[in-house]
């Protein structure tokens, strides 16, 4: 059995609530006969160096083990499933479905793969005007790809990138990034290496 179990006692004797939430392996354990595995119980009160040294201590409630006495907050003993950044799941939704990038996925993107607030305009539109923010879109008779159109022989290798993930938007941003401050580092002008100007 996996999971966890969880009940609320409305007479702990204080007049008030309480939540109690078991490991279910642990109760299905201990119904076997098996008392090693550890248990967790309500400390009844915040423990300050369990506060400081826990993620999610501040919501106060705070636990410890029957077994060993040792206290950890709630969200210690049961971390919340992590979700996708927004960069995460926009590169699923469009590697799985294609289609393009919303404006706010790809500013995310682009922030990621460390493009400076500043230049993010101009980068939306340079990518708006190559891609249509599609990740998967090849121009050049396929030596351009991705999001950025960015040349597959010349700026992927420069970029120290690996070619076969062109259409990964990241990447691709990183690819643009490094492609543009080359250019810079020339003393060319900014975008030189775009047909699209922003």
């Amino acid at each position: 059995m996996a999971g966890l179990l969880q009940w609320l006692s409305v007479s702990d004797g204080l007049g008030g609530q309480q939540t109690y939430t078991e490991d279910a392996s642990s109760k299905a354990a201990e119904q076997q006969g098996i008392a090693n595995l550890p248990r967790w119980e309500p400390t009844g009160g915040v423990d300050s160096t369990v506060v400081a040294d826990s993620p999610g201590a501040d919501s106060g409630e705070h636990w410890r083990s029957v077994s060993t006495g040792a206290a950890t907050a709630v969200s210690t003993l049961f971390p919340p499933s992590p979700t996708p950044s927004v960069v995460e799941a926009a590169t699923a939704r469009v590697s799985s479905q294609g289609g393009q990038l919303t404006e706010p996925e790809a500013i995310a993107v682009l922030e990621a793969a460390g493009w400076p607030t500043e230049l993010i305009p101009q980068a939306l539109a340079v990518a708006w005007c190559e891609s249509k923010w599609s990740p998967g879109a090849v121009g050049d008779s396929g030596r351009s790809m991705g999001l950025f159109q960015v040349n597959l022989a010349t700026w992927f290798p420069y970029a120290g990138e690996d070619p076969s993930q062109w259409s990964d938007p990241l990447v691709n941003a990183r690819v643009a990034w490094a492609t543009y401050n080359y250019d810079l580092s020339r003393g060319y002008a900014p975008w030189k290496q775009w047909s699209c100007k922003p």
